[in-house]
């Protein structure tokens, strides 16, 4: 609007000064780049040209870079999962060594009451782990009621881990780890046990996720003598076990995995009644 301003005045002057009007050569007028002079300054009909301001003026430009998602890489660690080398592990209580089958096995308990033991991968993994997978392969034999049952376990410490109590303790809660961090998933054979469940080492207490604690229902069958596997994994947002490649319990984040250096193995106890508990294989993925 201001150019037409600036040439009605000068027109005007003109006159009013007696200038043949018809004799001035013709006036262009630009609209500077970026003035927006008008609606439709810059602007041909069906798009916008001059100010690239219409819908599809960046539908070429890349999108902005986004950050990755943090990928996480799991490696074996216990490996060979098997106990033929018997320097790669470390028995407590009432564990043995025995063969069965042509191969080397844990004998945890016997079938008699009382008894606790435990095997441990003989070397931590260092701190900063994000997650880990691991495979017990066991098997549970009794003459008469079952009890109390196994666990496959990860616990912080100094050095190798010890044993824990007898009965419903299953060989790793309370004893040598009140005082460790470290958690469990308990397989509890006794008919009044609570199942399948993730608890605290220090003294049997479940571990919640999601407000709700993660336990399930012993699955049948596994008292029978035959080998069954008990699988766990664990990463910072899911949890979850099968046994016999059966889904039994799955979570969100459980905050359970230790700060320190993280011991592997499998423990089991009897009491009253008793079972013959025997690991025959332990294999641990651990993750980064």
């Amino acid at each position: 609007m201001r150019h037409n301003n600036v040439l009605v005045l000068f027109l005007l002057a003109s006159v009013a000064c007696g200038v043949d009007i018809d004799a001035i050569p013709p006036i262009t007028v630009a609209t500077p780049e970026g003035d927006g002079g008008g609606v439709d300054a810059g602007r041909t009909e069906g798009g916008a040209e001059g100010g690239d301001s219409g819908p599809d003026a960046h539908a070429d430009a890349p999108e902005p870079l986004r950050d990755a998602a943090p990928t996480i890489a799991c490696a074996p660690f216990v490996s060979p999962p098997d106990f033929e080398t018997a320097g790669n592990w470390q028995l407590r209580g009432n564990a043995l060594g025995v063969a069965a089958g042509g191969v080397q096995v844990v004998q945890l308990t016997e079938d008699r009451g009382a008894q606790k033991g435990a095997v441990w991968w003989n070397a931590p993994a260092t701190a900063g782990l994000q997650g880990f997978d691991a495979k017990l392969t066991f098997s549970v034999v009794n003459s008469g009621i079952a009890a109390d049952g196994l666990a496959l376990a990860w616990v912080a410490s100094s050095a190798v881990p010890g044993v824990g109590d007898t009965s419903g303790n299953l060989g790793i809660c309370n004893g040598d780890h009140k005082s460790l961090e470290g958690y469990a998933v308990l397989v509890d054979t006794y008919r009044t046990g609570s199942g399948v469940r993730l608890v605290r080492v220090s003294d049997c207490s479940t571990v919640a996720a999601a407000g709700s604690n993660v336990v399930a229902p012993l699955p049948a069958g596994l008292i029978d003598g035959k080998q069954h596997t008990l699988a766990v994994s664990l990463r910072p947002a899911a949890f979850s076990v099968t046994i016999d490649a059966t889904m039994v319990l799955t979570a969100g984040a459980t905050a359970a995995m230790p700060s320190g250096p993280v011991y592997f193995g499998a423990t089991a106890a009897t009491g009253g009644f008793n079972s013959k508990h025997v690991a025959h294989e332990l294999a641990v993925s651990t993750c980064r």
